[in-house]
């Protein structure tokens, strides 16, 4: 019963976000103050709609597969349940400059299929990267601010979050750092 609560609130919360939410015009200075953003809730919610939600993980390899991570000792190791791995560098060519855009559709491709899509990474800085292409691409697309550090956070026994049972369930290969 309190799991079916929980997924009501959420799925009524995330609605509103969505409506509220209208994309905002790309902007040079990429001003992030006007991208949208989720948090641990809204993952969740997004991660038991997988019709109409996308995850992505923008990470590198190494981190998605959760085998390491330089200088993050005690950070949690793995990857959100379920959540793609297109990592934030294709997007780049071989002297770092953005792709055009047919190969960038090549990229995202998979992705670009009218679902809402949220992207991570570790602290949500190259997911704000991946954020301005597939917003530039036309998609409907969201930050998870807090990123795979919040995640962590959240997935603790220990954690204050409310949800931590539902973010251990979404959670794969975690090992400790």
């Amino acid at each position: 019963m309190k799991t079916k609560l929980l997924c009501a609130a959420l799925v009524l919360a995330f609605a509103a976000l969505v409506v509220a939410c209208a994309t905002p015009a790309p902007d040079d200075n990429m001003d992030t103050s006007n991208i949208p953003t989720v948090g641990v809730p809204e993952v969740l919610f997004a991660l038991q709609d997988p019709d109409n939600w996308v995850i992505v993980d923008v990470r590198t390899q190494s981190e998605f597969e959760g085998n390491s991570y330089s200088n993050y000792s005690g950070l949690l190791l793995g990857r959100i349940a379920g959540a793609m791995h297109i990592e934030w560098s294709d997007a780049l060519d071989e002297t770092g400059q953005l792709l055009p855009e047919a190969q960038l559709r090549e990229v995202y491709g998979e992705i670009l299929d009218g679902r809402h899509i949220i992207v991570y990474c570790r602290s949500g800085v190259r997911s704000l990267h991946t954020w301005q292409v597939l917003h530039d691409l036309g998609a409907s697309v969201f930050n998870f601010e807090g990123a795979w550090i919040e995640w962590s956070y959240a997935f603790r026994e220990d954690s204050s979050f409310p949800y931590s049972d539902l973010v251990q369930s979404f959670t794969e290969g975690p090992m400790w750092g």
